[in-house]
């Protein structure tokens, strides 16, 4: 999960780099729900549409590591809190098939959920009509950032004194608790 990523993407085949990553790949072929999806707009780096209108995309993480691939569209399946399931229709995501992890090689994919970067990251595709369950937090998005309102510190069972105010964002934009990815 990355909570500043704009792009929802799993590995797919075909796929020569993802040789070397453990879990499953997926394979677009195998599903009777899959299109490959070209609407407007684009919102990430270096994305087009081809000739077979299959829009391409690619993006690189700051720790050098990047996915690239085609986007496609499917139903995305969700557990409910209650264990039951829920389908969303039309969900767009990156169909990787080519990937460098610089980081932990354990993942085959990111699950975007950048709020204010583009219409697929999964939050944005969702929208402010989902059902969420369970425990939530509340981000406040200055800038980009996913801030949080931070009340105090605690080491095991004792309170630190520190001014709530250290923790609120100043009217210069300064200050805050921000979630970084």
């Amino acid at each position: 999960m990355d909570t500043a990523s704009h792009i929802f993407w799993t590995m797919c085949t075909p796929c020569t780099s993802c040789i070397q990553y453990p879990g499953q790949i997926f394979d677009p072929s195998k599903s009777s729900t899959y299109s490959p999806s070209c609407r407007e707009p684009c919102y990430f780096d270096d994305c087009k549409c081809n000739l077979t209108n299959q829009r391409t995309y690619s993006i690189r993480y700051a720790d050098k590591s990047f996915s690239s691939g085609t986007v496609g569209s499917d139903v995305i399946v969700f557990e409910t809190g209650d264990e039951g399931i829920t389908r969303v229709n039309k969900i767009d995501f990156g169909c990787a098939h080519d990937v460098i992890y610089n980081s932990d090689p354990g993942y085959n994919g990111v699950l975007g959920l950048g709020l204010n970067s583009g219409r697929l990251s999964l939050a944005a595709q969702i929208g402010e009509g989902a059902n969420l369950e369970g425990v939530s937090t509340h981000f406040e998005v200055h800038h980009g950032y996913n801030y949080v309102t931070m009340e105090g510190i605690s080491v095991g069972e004792k309170s630190l004194d520190i001014d709530p105010s250290t923790f609120k964002i100043k009217k210069n934009g300064t200050g805050g608790v921000f979630i970084d990815t």
